[in-house]
């Protein structure tokens, strides 16, 4: 789940930049609790998480596929700011005070237009990221909608949290040429300025070692060498020539019942 997850997370954070009134305060799995995080970015802003996933129905021993999960987390938040000029030690200097404060009518209707304008993004916005979230994602399974909770026990800041289940695109296999939908997203990734060194490592990560067919076919169905042999894909052995071993230049078969033998001679390069 880590690639699904991963490009899910990054297209749903680069979807909502400049794209909502949070503007581009938007982040990618902030740690800090919401209250803290956003009295010092002093902005409205969103945040972006995959922490949970789950798989059933799966065949075998698969680990890529089956009926697949993700929550996708989205925190959005309206801080309240206000300006005093203060004396410094250079002068009148301006003092920005930026809280989150206890909800009332009017952050409840600003809350409410940014999570209008986050669906809006991710459901019907033309811009190639929002194009490639929707590839990204299946079916949107359930969502759900909480509160934002602050460090002080009962209290209740204009902060909301908005909980996606998804059911993401299977992960892609192993030891195959990155394509589909994965290899637009690394392309479009590869405009983006602060993300673009990203793709070389991404692109090696899935495609891995070089596989022949019948090692692909055997790691997407997570079968044993025996496995694999057992329903015809893999070859009965694979004699693979020590290194610095001589080049293998004759093939004698036995035709056996007197039937003589046959050889085959490599063909000479050039």
């Amino acid at each position: 789940m880590a690639i699904a997850s991963l490009f899910l997370r990054l297209a749903t954070v680069l979807s909502l930049k400049g794209r909502t009134i949070a503007g581009d305060r938007v982040s990618d799995s902030a740690i800090a609790p919401v209250d803290q995080r956003f009295q010092e970015q002093r902005q409205p802003a969103v945040v972006v998480y995959t922490d949970d996933f789950a798989a059933d129905q799966i065949e075998g021993r698969d680990l890529l596929t089956g009926q697949r999960s993700i929550q996708l987390s989205i925190e959005i938040v309206v801080a309240d700011q206000s300006e005093r000029e203060v004396e410094g030690a250079d002068g009148s200097e301006t003092e920005i005070s930026v809280t989150i404060p206890e909800t009332d009518e009017g952050l409840e209707l600003q809350l409410d237009l940014l999570q209008r304008q986050v669906i809006r993004v991710l459901q019907v916005d033309a811009a190639p990221w929002s194009e490639l979230w929707r590839s990204l994602v299946v079916r949107v399974r359930k969502i759900e909608g909480q509160r934002g909770a602050g460090l002080k026990e009962g209290v209740r800041f204009a902060a909301r949290q908005l909980l996606l289940t998804v059911q993401p695109l299977a992960e892609p296999g192993f030891g195959e040429p990155v394509a589909g939908v994965w290899r637009r997203f690394l392309d479009q990734l590869a405009v983006e300025p602060a993300l673009a060194d990203l793709v070389p490592l991404l692109e090696r990560e899935i495609e891995g070692e070089p596989m022949t067919d019948w090692r692909v076919a055997q790691g997407l169905l997570g079968l044993t060498r025996e496995g694999i042999e057992g329903i015809g894909l893999a070859p009965p052995f694979e004699a693979l020539p020590e290194e610095g071993a001589p080049p293998l230049v004759r093939i004698t078969i036995d035709g056996g019942d007197g039937d003589g033998e046959r050889v085959i001679e490599a063909e000479a390069e050039g």
